[in-house]
């Protein structure tokens, strides 16, 4: 499993992405792409014979070289190679307080109260749970929704 955290400069996450990787997939992928330069160096024209080694080896190099320049390695997209993605960005207030957390495809936004106390959690408009406290800051009611 590899997990992946961005942080705010007050160390709070801001962005955290946990997958597995398809270690098969990129194997194989990478062997299919090794094959395919294999062969399209075996394709290019044999060099003349020499009696210097040193040029020989420059030569190639130098054919090699263009070849790579002409065939450019695309960039793979990494992401394919995900699996069971689990994505999830949180937005903080100025006081450090979680304004919204977004995960998979529901966002999720945060109240509170002056002291800066939880109120609620809502998601698509509607109240998930709504917490009530008396004058300690100590819970007196919790409603689930």
């Amino acid at each position: 499993m590899v997990v992946e955290r961005r942080y705010n400069i007050d160390r709070n996450i801001i962005d955290l992405k946990a997958y597995t990787v398809n270690q098969k997939l990129m194997a194989i992928e990478a062997k299919q792409a090794e094959e395919e330069n294999a062969k399209n160096i075996g394709l290019t024209k044999p060099l003349a014979l020499s009696n210097n080694r040193f040029t020989e080896r420059i030569k190639r190099q130098k054919e090699k070289k263009l070849l790579e320049e002409q065939n450019p390695k695309v960039i793979e997209d990494l992401d394919k190679y995900k699996l069971n993605l689990v994505n999830q960005r949180f937005n903080y207030n100025a006081d450090g307080t979680l304004n919204n957390a977004y995960t998979g495809n529901m966002m999720y936004n945060y109240t509170y109260n002056k002291e800066g106390i939880l109120e609620s959690k809502s998601a698509s408009g509607k109240t998930l749970i709504s917490y009530t406290y008396d004058g300690h800051s100590e819970h007196s009611a919790i409603k689930v929704v």
